[in-house]
């Protein structure tokens, strides 16, 4: 699961992007039961739908190529903007809105996705272990890796990103 709020604190204008994804762990096109029964019966899309009926809220879309193709058609990303002004606007969003969506899913996500259900059978298991350790070097090779020296200067960046993927994959660096 896929958990992200960013909120620019220091900008005048009041702008939030969530991002919520419970990662399909089987192609949702290709096993329908699958989109049925972790999509579908657990109603997920309805906190999307309450998201984007918030004012100034829209489909929020990544101006990078890897985010967009990491995040799955499942996911909630939503750009929230709450206008000029008061921080207190945006936390209220944040309190009264997306806090409570988020429990929520998470709670989903506890319950039926984090819950060992023994229907995955051991070939499964080794391609997800391995399909989540790619998924994993491939965020800290390519996003990391480049958005962390442009933050902290190339040194710093550089220092933040050897212990990641020290505990990521294991590469003495």
């Amino acid at each position: 699961m896929h958990l992200i709020l960013w909120w620019n604190s220091s900008s005048p204008l009041q702008l939030l992007v969530l991002f919520i994804d419970l990662i399909p762990r089987k192609d949702p096109v290709s096993y329908p039961d699958y989109l049925k029964a972790y999509y579908q019966e657990t109603n997920l899309d309805k906190y999307r739908q309450q998201l984007q009926a918030l004012p100034g809220a829209k489909p929020y879309i990544s101006p990078y190529l890897y985010f967009r193709a990491l995040v799955s058609p499942t996911a909630i990303v939503a750009n929230i903007d709450a206008g000029t002004g008061e921080a207190g606007n945006i936390e209220e969003i944040i309190q009264v809105h997306v806090e409570p969506i988020a429990k929520e899913i998470l709670q989903i996500w506890m319950e039926t996705c984090a819950s060992p259900d023994g229907k995955t059978n051991e070939a499964e298991r080794v391609y997800l272990v391995e399909r989540d350790r790619v998924l994993r070097k491939n965020t800290v090779d390519v996003e990391l890796a480049s958005s962390l020296p442009k933050l902290f200067g190339q040194e710093l960046g550089n220092r933040a990103i050897e212990p990641l993927k020290k505990y990521y994959y294991g590469l003495s660096v």
